[in-house]
């Protein structure tokens, strides 16, 4: 046998070995990424109930801050000096109780998951836990709320300011009063009984229905994928600014148009033009705009 064939045998065979070894790693780091998976899954599919109840001073308190995640919130003024924070409902193992602290003049309320990434696999691994806040009828300062995979009932507020946003869940609630409100969702629906102040609406794959009681500042409302329907108590004077891309603008009120603005546009008063004093701003991407007595 020549050289050139031995080593042709040797770099064969170390070929062999090489690939031998890493198959076998790979077998074995798969096998253990599966049974990790099917550990997680399996724990995560054992429900808890859960039932905790917080009361927090809201003395010189400005801000409330809420961050929830697979949990509905509802908020609920009341007569009351104080917070209270009620979390219930069935939850996973791996999520840790609430967390709930109050920091100079904030209160933030959080649910926290453990730092453990598991992957989500069936329905045995989603919680099912409700967020009920009572606020005092007279707190009138800043809130903020932010949910994914959750609803979010705001009640009635009357605030300062108040952010409230959503990812695959509702916003709802029976009336805003604010100074600057801005409500946002992500696959998921707003929908608002009575509106008395400044608003901006923004849905990505929603549906935003507002009806305004008083106009005393301007709105608007912007949706991708989602029709916008705008209802009045009352007979308002107003500036309309409509746009909408591949959707249809209905007015069920008598508008003076201006000419001139485009495709899918509709700019016009509605009232007599001395006494429009805000302007609606409505924008839509495959959705429709209704105005509607």
């Amino acid at each position: 046998m020549n050289g050139n064939m031995k080593k042709f045998i040797l770099w064969t065979f170390v070929i062999m070995v090489v690939s031998f070894g890493i198959s076998a790693g790979l077998f074995m780091q798969a096998g253990e990424n599966i049974l990790h998976v099917t550990n997680a899954t399996n724990q995560e599919s054992i429900k808890n109930d859960v039932d905790i109840t917080k009361t927090v001073e809201i003395e010189k308190v400005e801000n409330i801050y809420i961050d929830m995640i697979s949990t509905n919130v509802k908020m609920i003024p009341e007569d009351r000096k104080d917070i209270k924070i009620h979390f219930y409902g069935t939850m996973n193992e791996k999520v840790t109780p609430l967390n709930i602290e109050k920091e100079d003049n904030s209160i933030f309320i959080k649910e926290k998951k453990k730092n453990e990434m598991v992957m989500n696999i069936g329905k045995g691994n989603r919680s099912d836990t409700n967020l009920d806040v009572y606020i005092p009828k007279e707190y009138s300062k800043n809130i903020d709320i932010e949910a994914v995979s959750g609803e979010i009932d705001f009640g009635k507020l009357q605030m300062e300011m108040a952010n409230i946003s959503t990812v695959s869940g509702d916003v709802e609630g029976e009336e805003i009063n604010a100074k600057k409100a801005t409500f946002k969702t992500v696959s998921g629906d707003i929908e608002i009984e009575a509106s008395k102040g400044n608003l901006y609406a923004k849905s990505v794959s929603g549906d935003i229905s507002i009806k305004v009681e008083d106009l005393k500042e301007d709105l608007a409302f912007k949706s991708t994928s989602g029709d916008v329907e705008i209802k009045f108590s009352k007979t308002i004077p107003f500036r309309l600014e409509a746009s909408s891309t591949s959707g249809e603008i209905n007015c069920e009120f008598p508008i003076k148009i201006e000419k001139n603005k485009g495709r899918n546009k509709l700019y016009g008063n509605i009232g007599k033009s001395e006494d429009v004093k805000n302007t609606i701003h409505i924008d839509t991407v495959s959705g429709d705009i209704d105005l509607v007595k």
